[in-house]
């Protein structure tokens, strides 16, 4: 097991409760050994020159409830500041579908997900959800709590669908 695959277990044990043993960490690798004796890999930053380009947008998605999204593009519209959102949209690319969360799984840890809406349908990764309150494998949520499948939503709605809305990540998946 490699020592970025061992630390990424180690960290999403801890995360679920789970007690995560470790063999000694390797003799030349560089990490980071926590208190209680276990280890994690460390990383090294290294700087790297950046050039800043200004893109136009080359399509915006045609849901019709998008132009109300400003964290994915504020116009500055209702009063707000234009400028001022997550500067995903000019890097979009429905055309090549580069730049869009494809072959990323999103993972939603909330009050459960309506994976049947229309928006999260094609993105929703049936064997890979859980539903950590029931303790099944069926998250759709129950007693009318629907926050988890807003997150879904601005994470990962199938964008360019014409149906509602676009997540920052439209071919994501999620689960």
């Amino acid at each position: 097991m490699d020592v970025a695959r061992a630390g990424f277990l180690l960290l999403l044990g801890a995360r679920l409760g789970h007690a995560a043993t470790l063999a000694p960490a390797p003799p030349h690798a560089e990490v980071v050994v926590l208190p209680d004796g276990r280890w994690i890999p460390a990383y090294k930053l290294v700087p790297q020159p950046e050039t800043a380009h200004l893109r136009e947008p080359r399509s915006l998605p045609n849901d019709p409830l998008f132009p109300d999204q400003w964290h994915l593009r504020n116009t500055g519209s209702g009063g707000g500041t234009a400028g001022i959102d997550l500067n995903v949209t000019n890097w979009w690319d429905w055309v090549g579908t580069n730049r869009l969360g494809a072959g990323v799984v999103i993972g939603i840890v909330d009050s459960g997900v309506e994976y049947t809406h229309p928006d999260l349908a094609a993105n929703y990764r049936p064997t890979l959800s859980w539903d950590y309150l029931s303790g099944d494998a069926d998250p759709f949520p129950t007693g009318g709590t629907f926050h988890g499948t807003a997150v879904a939503g601005l994470a990962a709605a199938r964008g360019h669908n014409a149906l509602g809305v676009s997540g920052v990540a439209p071919r994501a998946g999620f689960a």
